[in-house]
Order: C-alpha cells, then sequence, then structure tokens
C-alpha cells in the first residue's frame, strides 16, 4: 500500500513517485483528472469493537496482532 504526504498548494500540481508513474503508465507533464473520495480518519466504533471480540479466535496470529499495534497507536 502506497502512503503520501498532503501538502498544500495553490498550483494545481499532482506529485507522484516515480515507480506509482511507471505502474500507471504516465510521465511527467501528463494531465490527468483526480477524484477524491472520502477517506475515513477514525474507525467506526462498532467494526473496532467487532475486530477486538475476535481476540481470542485469532491468539498468536502475527497479523491480528500487528493490526491490534496499528490500533494502539491511533489518537
Amino acid at each position: 500500500m502506497e502512503h503520501f504526504t498532503v501538502k498544500h498548494t495553490d498550483k494545481p500540481i499532482l506529485g507522484l513517485p516515480e515507480d506509482l508513474l511507471k505502474a500507471l503508465n504516465l510521465q511527467e507533464g501528463d494531465r490527468v483528472v483526480v477524484a477524491v473520495e472520502y477517506v475515513a480518519r477514525q474507525p467506526d466504533p462498532a467494526a473496532v469493537d467487532a475486530f477486538l471480540a475476535l481476540s481470542g479466535v485469532f491468539a498468536g496470529d502475527a497479523a491480528f496482532d500487528e493490526a491490534m499495534r496499528y490500533l494502539d497507536r491511533q489518537p
């Protein structure tokens, strides 16, 4: 998964890493139309509760443990 840093500018510029440009078959200077979808900043409380209820089922599962550590880092 790619992670991007959002910065403010008054110029109509979208900067992308070179490997993503190649993956999207884009070149420097190409013009694109961008659609931004809503991204939830906080997980849904009901979904978090359902996830936490699985802790006994996934005891010792590395991916589940990593997800738990991720939740611990959230503000």
